[in-house]
C-alpha cells in the first residue's frame, strides 16, 4: 500500500487522466491486484529503464555515430576539393594571365619564367615556381595583401612574404636589362613622326618626377624627409625618363617626399649619361638649364608668360606641340602606377632597405614594375 502511495504522487496527473484513479484517502480497500499496480508502474514517469530500451538507443547510437564519421569524411574531401581548386589555375589562358599579371600572354609568362629559373631556383618549394611567379606578380598588378594571398595559395603570411621577397631580389637583377638607355643612332632609328620636326628630332629622353604615397614613419626626422608639400603626404619620389618612342630608358632612385627635383635630377646620373648636342625635354617645375648647359646640352621647356611680354606666335606653337609630346610622359608614368601595389599607400617594410639587401624594397619594386611596362605595346608610333 505504501508502495501504491509513492507512486500515485510521482505521476498524480498520469493517475487521473489516464486511469482515473480516486484520491488516496479514498482508497479503502486494501486487496490490491498486483497486476494492477505492476502495469501502472510501467506507466509512470521516471520508471526504470529496460533492457530493450537500452539496446534500442545503443543502437541508435552506433547510427548516429556512424552517420557523423561519414559526414566528417564528405567535409575533408571537400575541404581538399577546394583547396585543389584555389591552386590550380589556368596558367595557359591569355586573358587570366592579362588580368592578373599585367603581361600580354602566357607565352611572355613562360619566357620570362624559364629566363628567370635557368640559372636559380626559389628556396620556398611549397608551391610550384610557375605558381609562386604568378602569385608575386598578382601581388604587384593588383596589390594583394599577404593574407588575402595567403588565403588564395593555401598557405602562411610568412611563406607568402618569403616567397614575394626571393623572387623580388632575383627579378630586379634579372629585370635591369629592360630598362635600356638607347644610343644617339638608335633613338634616330625609331624617331617616331611627331618628332621628325626639329628641334625635337635630336630629343634624347623626356624627363618627369612622380610620388607614390607610404605610411607616415614613427621617426620624426623620416617624417619630415618624407613629407611631400604638393601632396600634403608622406610620399616617395623618383624620376622617370622615356625616349621618343614612350619606353623607360632611365629610372632614378627613390627619395623623401621633400626632395626637389633638381637635387634627384643632378644626384640621379642622368647628366652623365648625356652626350653634347642633346635635347632633354621637361615640365616647368625643371628651371635649372645651367645644370644641363654644363655639359653641352639643352633643357626644352615650355615657355611661361608670368612677369614676361605676352608670348610670340612661334612660343605658342612650339609649347604646344611640347605639351602633345610631354602627354606620353605621362602615359608612360601611368603605365607604371598600373601595378596597383604603387597606387596604395605603401606600407614602411616594402619602402625601407632590409637588413640583408643593399637596395630598398621600393627601389626594386619600381624597377620590376618599370621593365615589365616597357614589355607592353610602344606608346608612341
Amino acid at each position: 500500500m505504501a508502495r501504491y502511495q509513492r507512486s500515485l504522487r510521482r505521476a498524480p496527473e498520469v493517475s487521473e487522466i489516464s486511469i482515473g484513479v480516486q484520491p488516496t484517502e479514498e482508497v479503502e480497500d486494501m486487496d490490491i491486484n498486483v497486476t494492477e499496480v505492476k502495469s501502472y508502474n510501467d506507466m509512470c514517469l521516471g520508471k526504470d529503464l529496460t533492457m530493450s530500451d537500452i539496446e534500442d538507443m545503443q543502437k541508435l547510437n552506433t547510427s548516429y555515430t556512424e552517420q557523423v564519421r561519414s559526414l566528417e569524411s564528405k567535409g575533408q574531401t571537400v575541404t581538399c576539393e577546394r583547396k585543389q581548386l584555389k591552386s590550380d589555375v589556368d596558367l595557359n589562358n591569355d586573358q587570366i594571365i592579362h588580368v592578373y599579371t599585367g603581361l600580354r600572354s602566357s607565352k611572355v609568362f613562360f619566357a620570362l619564367l624559364t629566363y628567370l629559373t635557368t640559372s636559380w631556383s626559389p628556396r620556398t618549394q611549397s608551391l610550384p615556381t610557375p605558381l609562386q611567379f604568378y602569385l608575386v606578380l598578382m601581388k604587384l598588378r593588383l596589390g594583394l595583401t599577404h593574407e588575402d594571398l595567403a588565403f588564395r595559395f593555401n598557405c602562411s603570411c610568412a611563406t607568402i612574404s618569403a616567397i614575394f621577397h626571393d623572387w623580388l631580389n632575383v627579378m630586379t637583377q634579372r629585370f635591369s636589362f629592360l630598362i635600356h638607355w638607347p644610343s644617339r643612332e638608335e633613338i634616330k632609328k625609331n624617331l617616331p613622326a611627331l618628332f621628325k620636326s626639329p628641334p625635337f628630332n635630336s630629343v634624347r629622353c623626356i624627363i618627369d618626377c612622380s610620388e607614390i604615397f607610404i605610411d607616415r614613419p614613427t621617426s620624426l626626422s623620416e617624417r619630415t624627409m618624407t613629407y611631400s608639400n604638393c601632396k600634403s603626404h608622406n610620399t616617395i619620389k623618383f624620376l622617370v625618363g622615356i625616349s621618343p618612342t614612350g619606353s623607360i630608358t632611365f629610372l632614378s632612385k627613390s627619395w623623401g617626399g621633400r626632395a626637389s627635383d633638381e637635387t634627384i635630377t643632378k644626384s640621379s646620373g642622368l647628366i652623365d649619361l648625356l652626350e653634347e648636342g642633346d635635347i632633354v625635354m621637361a615640365g616647368r617645375g625643371f628651371s635649372f638649364p645651367e645644370d644641363f648647359a654644363a655639359k653641352g646640352v639643352q633643357l626644352l621647356i615650355p615657355a611661361s608668360p608670368r612677369g614676361k611680354t605676352p608670348l610670340s606666335g612661334q612660343e605658342v606653337t612650339v609649347s604646344r606641340h611640347m605639351s602633345r609630346l610631354r602627354a606620353h610622359m605621362e602615359r608612360a608614368i601611368g603605365r607604371i602606377k598600373k601595378f596597383c601595389i604603387l597606387r596604395q599607400t605603401l606600407p614602411m617594410n616594402l619602402v625601407k632597405r632590409r637588413s640583408k639587401d643593399t637596395v630598398a624594397t621600393v627601389d626594386k619594386i619600381l624597377l620590376v614594375c618599370s621593365a615589365l611596362s616597357n614589355l607592353d605595346m610602344s606608346l608612341i608610333q
